[in-house]
């Protein structure tokens, strides 16, 4: 008896490596969903985790219908099995069964064919890199065979792909030393960056050595640099950060100013008129109400 949170658990935190699949029953297409793992460089995980929330949410009834009840065929993803019955929780697509819905479905031959080109490109950027790799490793092999200027070429044709071996960098190193070449610095940086060993051990390694120094140096210098800038962009942003609070905190004090001065002086006008009515009742005779009524249109005691 399978369980749906189960297979929704392992569809959104293993559905990359087809666990959900595995654990439904659908065996090949667990194996589908590890090759379009590498073969589309990780992508494909968007993909197991939207089947790992459809089985979360689709129904335990639906899920007991087509998981339980009947067999999974070997090669039938989520989305096939339960298609839109997910979709219909939020009436998204209320015509799930229209043929419009339907043909967004792709089948099971188009599944294959899909995986099968994420498969074979996958192969064939592993193959090129074992390949390339060869290639330079029979360029290294040339170099210490005294043929260097056929292995320097090698090495410049591969262009960055010779930052993967330390030896081939090293050898570059050394025939720009030797030829007095200006690339010289250029690949000395490209060791410094990855620190990798210089692995020169003729008469130019001193040479090497000081331009790999050189460019760690320099390296350095741009990096406290970089971080000398970034402190002054900091500081700048403090400042303005710092003067907008002012201005912000002398606009507020201004503004209380206004109004307490608002305040006070329409206390003063209402003590005033208050005052005035007092004077008229006792110069009158009159009571105070009477003479409030007269000046405010209406009772004020």
């Amino acid at each position: 008896m399978k369980n749906k949170y189960i297979a929704a658990i392992l569809g959104i935190f293993g559905g990359c490596f087809g666990m959900h699949h595995f654990y439904l029953g659908s065996t090949y297409a667990g194996l589908v969903e590890i090759c379009l793992l590498f073969g589309t460089m990780g992508m494909s995980v968007i993909f197991s985790l939207a089947e790992g929330v459809m089985l979360l949410f689709v129904s335990t009834e639906k899920f007991n219908e087509v998981y339980n009840e009947t067999k999974p065929k070997k090669l039938e993803f989520v989305f096939q099995r339960i298609k839109f019955d997910m979709l219909s929780i939020s009436n998204a697509f209320p015509d799930k069964d229209s043929p419009a819905i339907q043909k967004l479905i792709p089948s099971r031959k188009t599944l294959i064919i899909a995986g099968a080109c994420f498969g074979i490109m996958f192969v064939g950027l592993f193959i090129l890199g074992i390949h390339l790799q060869g290639k330079l490793s029979a360029a290294d092999e040339l170099y210490a065979e005294g043929k260097q200027e056929e292995a320097v070429e090698t090495y410049l044709a591969m262009g960055s792909f010779v930052e993967n071996s330390d030896q081939s960098m090293s050898n570059l190193c050394e025939h720009f030393a030797k030829t007095d070449d200006e690339r010289l610095h250029v690949w000395a940086r490209s060791i410094a960056e990855k620190d990798a060993p210089v692995l020169v051990k003729g008469e130019y390694k001193e040479e090497v050595l000081a331009a790999v120094n050189k460019a760690k140096a320099d390296i350095k210098a741009e990096e406290a640099a970089r971080k000398a800038a970034e402190a002054v962009i900091a500081e700048r942003e403090r400042k303005r950060r710092e003067e907008i609070d002012r201005q912000w905190e002398e606009s507020n004090r201004r503004w209380r100013e206004k109004k307490a001065a608002e305040k006070r002086a329409s206390n003063a006008a209402s003590n005033e008129r208050a005052r005035k009515v007092l004077d008229r009742a006792l110069k009158n005779g009159t009571s105070i109400n009477e003479e409030a009524r007269k000046e405010y249109g209406g009772t004020c005691w």
